[in-house]
């Protein structure tokens, strides 16, 4: 007897109960649940003709698409593994993620099959990997995989795999904070836990909408704001392009009731001229993170009767840590919330390892504990126990709480910053700046951006006789590095850089150093 506890069960059950009603909007195209479920069925049975199994890993690195989200439940429905893959990372950054998370499979979009097939190039074992493409041109074309040989439909969703909560859904990788990106392990049980509280916190319903044109690679997106709505059989509404003229317009369109962005898109959508014309009626649940906000922010939204909130959490956490009410927000506006309904926060000595808990109203590490927390980094034991300590996660994001349990996050102590909504970790760019000949030493830190709140400023020290121009420093990085993660200032500093008695470098006093714009030179291109 097979047991069943995993996320394919939710396109089985809406099938079943709301056949008719709409699960996925894409462009012109809708999807009923009954289709998604047949779908996915003949999906699940091809991928498993092509060797794919409990526990295998597919690498998927597609734009935000119907095929994308089958993809994602024919793999719930198998006991496979979803690695989704950023396609702002070079070739070499995806090389080195299929690598090191053993990618049975890798799905590519059309747009980025070239990226995927120099990604494959870089591993010894490629032909190992089994290629399939949105279009000819990069192995088998994806919709043959839909073409099972099954005469009985029924034989298609009989793909009859246990999948018990502790199995893993996902593997999501992180910039990593030595230079190396490192998979978080999502569970489906972490998935369940988060559409467990979110449903109830938000009161999610069936007829709820969701609009989502944030990338699907990120976990925010897929597990926090997909898999949530998913599970409670809302309909989502697919975009690629994350523009806040085009959200005003999905929203009316759609009556879109529930939308998450971050702060450069609902500012742009209210300073829009023709803000007032459009129809946000229907918007319900507004939620904002991954840069700080100020209160000023908040209550120019509130003006405009945009109820936008605050939200927390991180990709270990399965993107969910914290909730408040819009009366709790007005009320509090520093705030990100209280632990969400199986979390529990504490706020713990940074500088200590052991998990020494601060008094209310002292900043130290926020470390949380529940069935969101992730399971683990994908082959990566040390990293693991370094980051769960007793069942506690420790976010390395530095915080305080107030007598009533709000959370307010105040900083970050692992050197991680946030632009446009993206995790940077400085020791990956630094990485790439220490192979550029002549370069002595170097450090980088976040400064802020109007647009992206921060951006990445690279302070380099320069050997003797070295020949460096910020452009071409810049314009090494391109090459191996994110746009997102590319410093938009170059600084050459005479003296090196300073450090304490350990000889680790002292960002903070570069921090300090570099506050003021004109220390940074002009921005780069």
């Amino acid at each position: 007897m097979t047991s069943r506890e995993g996320l394919g069960d939710f396109v089985r059950f809406w099938a079943r109960a709301a056949p008719g009603r709409e699960a996925i909007i894409d462009g012109d195209a809708v999807t009923t649940w009954a289709e998604l479920d047949e779908r996915t069925n003949r999906l699940a049975a091809g991928l498993r003709e092509r060797g794919v199994g409990k526990g295998d890993r597919v690498g998927l690195i597609a734009p935000n698409c119907r095929e994308y989200l089958e993809i994602v439940i024919a793999g719930f429905k198998l006991g496979a593994i979803t690695v989704p893959l950023n396609h702002r990372l070079t070739a070499g950054e995806l090389s080195y993620i299929v690598r090191h998370s053993g990618c049975r499979l890798l799905i590519a979009h059309g747009t980025y099959a070239e990226a995927a097939a120099q990604a494959l190039e870089y591993l010894d074992g490629a032909g190992d990997v089994v290629r399939v493409g949105f279009e000819p041109g990069f192995g088998e074309v994806l919709e043959s995989l839909y073409a099972a040989d099954t005469t009985d439909a029924t034989d298609a969703a009989d793909v009859d795999v246990s999948v018990e909560s502790d199995d893993v859904a996902f593997i999501c990788y992180t910039s990593g904070t030595t230079g190396r990106p490192k998979g978080a392990m999502l569970t489906h049980g972490n998935v369940l836990a988060t559409a467990h509280f979110r449903t109830l916190a938000d009161d999610l319903k069936r007829d709820d909408r969701l609009y989502l044109p944030a990338p699907l690679a990120f976990t925010g997106t897929l597990v926090m704001l997909w898999a949530v709505t998913y599970a409670g059989g809302g309909v989502t509404v697919l975009d690629t392009v994350s523009d806040a003229r085009r959200s005003l317009e999905a929203v009316e369109r759609h009556r879109i009731t529930h939308f998450t962005a971050v702060p450069v898109i609902w500012d742009g959508m209210r300073r829009d001229p023709e803000f007032a014309r459009f129809d946000l009626s229907s918007l319900r649940t507004c939620l904002t993170g991954g840069a700080a906000v100020s209160e000023a922010f908040l209550q120019s939204m509130w003006d405009a009767g945009l109820p936008v909130r605050n939200a927390y959490g991180l990709t270990e956490g399965a993107s969910s840590t914290t909730w408040q009410s819009l009366e709790d927000s007005r009320r509090r506006p520093g705030s990100v919330g209280r632990a969400g309904i199986h979390n529990r926060i504490r706020v713990v000595d940074h500088t200590s390892d052991e998990l020494i808990e601060l008094p209310v109203g002292e900043v130290g590490e926020v470390v949380i504990k529940g069935p969101e927390v992730m399971l683990g980094y994908w082959e990566d034991p040390a990293a693991t126990a370094a980051t769960i300590v007793d069942g506690w996660l420790r976010t390395g994001d530095l915080g305080r709480l107030d007598d009533d349990g709000f959370l307010y996050i105040v900083g970050r102590s692992k050197d991680m910053f946030i632009s446009g909504g993206i995790n940077v970790y400085p020791a990956e760019i630094e990485g790439v700046l220490e192979q550029i000949p002549g370069v002595a030493e170097c450090a980088v830190i976040g400064v802020g951006d109007e647009k992206w709140g921060e951006t990445a400023a690279a302070i380099i020290h320069p050997a003797a006789d070295a020949k460096l121009e910020p452009a071409a420093v810049r314009s090494y990085c391109k090459t191996r590095l994110a746009d997102y993660k590319l410093p938009r200032y170059v600084v050459l500093r005479r003296s090196p850089l300073p450090r304490n008695m350990s000889g680790k470098v002292l960002k903070r006093h570069l921090v300090e150093e570099y506050s003021a714009p004109a220390s940074l030179g002009p921005p780069l291109r």
